[in-house]
Formats: structure tokens, sequence, C-alpha cells
């Protein structure tokens, strides 16, 4: 309903509710349902809902973008990680916004942030 009347940010909070609510009867459509919210929500820019959304949808890290963000947490630069690793800069670029993307932030001060604050990722 809140898609047909044009409240796209009550239709994102529903979605993650009901993404919530199927999780763990449905996984594959709390996923699908999670996604829509969260692509939504970062248009919009509705922080909140973001999170809830990231959280439901999130991905584990890869090993390679696990790697890739801790040197970013440390405040390396893609070229410093890119040598570091023996990768392209533009490799380290992907990881990096894959990282970010899974983990539900903005930028690389909340990557930080968010493996450094007991995070399953930080070792």
């Amino acid at each position: 309903m809140e898609d047909r009347i044009g409240a796209v940010a009550f239709a994102a909070q529903a979605r993650v509710a009901y993404a919530e609510v199927v999780r763990t009867c449905d996984g594959r459509r709390a996923h699908t349902l999670a996604a829509a919210a969260l692509a939504t929500a970062r248009r919009l820019g509705l922080t909140a809902v973001a999170a809830a959304a990231a959280e439901l949808c999130r991905d584990e890290l890869t090993g390679r973008e696990l790697q890739v963000a801790d040197l970013a947490a440390e405040g390396l630069a893609n070229r410093e990680i890119a040598a570091r690793l023996h990768i392209s800069e533009r490799t380290v670029e992907t990881h990096v916004r894959n990282a970010i993307g899974k983990l539900g932030v903005t930028n690389r001060t909340q990557l930080a942030a968010r493996l450094r604050a007991g995070n399953q990722y930080w070792h």
C-alpha cells in the first residue's frame, strides 16, 4: 500500500519489518526484502532503516575483503594496501566498496569503527 500512495520511506520500513518476521522461515525472501529496503533507505538517506536492512541482508565478508578492510581500518591508502597484498588499486577499491556495503556503513571511518567495535570480523 505504501508503494501505491508514494510513501517510499514507509515502504522501506515495512519491508524491513516484514523481513524480520519471515527470516526464520524464508531466509531468501527476507534477504530480498531487506536488500530492496536497503537500496531505498540509502537513496533517501534513512540511516536507521539502512542499518537495520543491512543487518538483515548482510553477507559474510570473504577472506580477501576482510584482509583489505583490516588494512583500510588501520589507515592505509588504497595504493599501500595494493602494494602490500600484490593486487591492483582497482581491486582494493572493489573490496573496500564490497566490505562497506556488506557491513552497512557508508565510509572507511565507519568501517574501521565497525571492525573495532567487537564485531565478529575484527581479529
